[in-house]
Parts: C-alpha cells; structure tokens; sequence
C-alpha cells in the first residue's frame, strides 16, 4: 500500500508510470540556433579542400603518361620522326604577331629540344608563306584562314606538323622540314594580357606535332587537343624522348 500511495503522490490516482517517462525531444541535424558555426565550418571545409586540391595537382604527378605517333613505320609500327643526329633548322615570319613573338617561340622550341634530345637551330626571320611546304627550314608563323583552313574554327589557334617521306632502307623520315601557323587574332589577346605561357604552350603543342607526337585524350598532357596545361606532361616527356631515340 505505501508504494501505492507514493506512486498515487508522485502520478495521481489511476495514473500508468510508463506514460510519464521523460523522453528525449528528437533533434534535427540542423536547430536554427547553430546555423552560424555550421556555416562557417561549411566554409572552412570548402576552403580546406580547395587548398587541398590545388596542392595535390602542385606536388602529384597527374595523368596516366599517354602519348601517340602522328605517324608509325608500316611494318614495325614504331614512330616516324626527324633525324636525331641531325639539326632541324627553323625560321620566322613576324607577320601579323605580338611584338614578343621570338621571345615565346625560342622558349617553346628549347623545351621541344631539351625533352627530345634534337638539336635545333635558328635560322632568322623570312618573308616566306608557304604552309604547306615539304622541303627547307621548319617556317613558324601567324597565318589567317585563308592560308590556312584550319585556322577558319573559332577553337582552334595553332596548326603544326611535318611530312614525311621514304628514305633509304624503305623506313620513313621527316624531312627535317614543316610548319607552325599560328592564329594572329589570338596571340594579340594573350599578349594585351601578358599571357607568355600560354603562347609559349601552344607553339610548345604545335612543335610536339612537327617532331611527330599526335594528340591524346589525356587532359593531363600538352598534347591535349585543348589547352589544359603550360608545359609538357608525363607523356609528352615520354613520346618526345621515344622520338629522339629513333636510329639515326
């Protein structure tokens, strides 16, 4: 009976204990009254992880190292290219470029040189316009469509590549010969805005073609068919020294 009574006392008469059992309110993932730390802790980890993500392309070899051949040998299937104990001789017509022009060229020829191992050697400046030509120096100019249909595609602004031909031993060669057309209108944009290392990455681009290397799908690497990168990639690096490689 005392129970009775203190349970009558503490309930009421009649009363079930278990429905006066004190019950956790549920709580939201989100009360109104933290919305400003959990906003700023969104913030952070935004932050956090763009910081994140920029070093790690800083500091982590990106890509899978793909390249390819403009062209292989019909039987062994390995690349064609140049003459590596050859010098490949190049000149420049001015024509229509920024005021920088040998600046950002002699810079891209030197890194197609240095990761290939093929001397090249500068010739002057030139009047010449012939893009499509198979014999001489290698020409690297500004052209407009009209010498170039290539050039005529809003999303296209360089044009690079040599020919090739039979040489003894039925094994194809580049005849230490080819071109670069480079679109006029925008080099003078990236000019106005001191954008060298895109200059100098699309004539970078266009020599990997005229030393024989094609594009890839591969957005790491320079052969890239859009601009993705200022310098040569994994792949690149690899497809180039595979290039100065060739017997000679």
């Amino acid at each position: 009976m005392r129970e009775l009574d203190r349970l009558d006392a503490q309930f009421g008469l009649g009363a079930d204990p278990r429905q006066h059992r004190v019950r956790r309110k549920a709580r939201g993932p989100f009360r109104y009254r933290h919305w400003r730390e959990v906003l700023a802790g969104a913030v952070c980890l935004v932050v956090l992880g763009v910081m994140g993500w920029q070093l790690y392309n800083l500091w982590t070899p990106a890509g899978d190292g793909t390249y390819a051949f403009e062209e292989v040998q019909p039987t062994t299937h390995s690349p064609i290219g140049h003459d590596p104990c050859d010098t490949i001789h190049y000149v420049v017509n001015p024509d229509h470029g920024p005021a920088d022009y040998l600046d950002f060229i002699q810079k891209a020829v030197a890194e197609a040189s240095r990761f290939s191992g093929i001397r090249f050697q500068y010739d002057g400046t030139t009047t010449a316009r012939d893009f499509d030509r198979d014999r001489g120096p290698v020409l690297i100019g500004f052209a407009d469509p009209s010498e170039v249909s290539d050039l005529s595609s809003d999303d296209v602004v360089g044009v690079g590549g040599s020919v090739s031909y039979v040489a003894p031993g039925d094994r194809r060669r580049y005849l230490h010969s080819g071109m670069v057309a480079l679109k006029p209108s925008w080099f003078a944009d990236q000019d106005r805005h001191h954008r060298l290392r895109d200059e100098q990455a699309v004539v970078m681009h266009e020599l990997g073609h005229v030393l024989g290397l094609a594009h890839v799908q591969d957005e790491h690497q320079l052969m890239y068919p859009s601009l993705t990168r200022t310098t040569y990639g994994p792949g690149d690096i690899r497809g180039l020294e595979v290039l100065g490689e060739i017997p000679c």
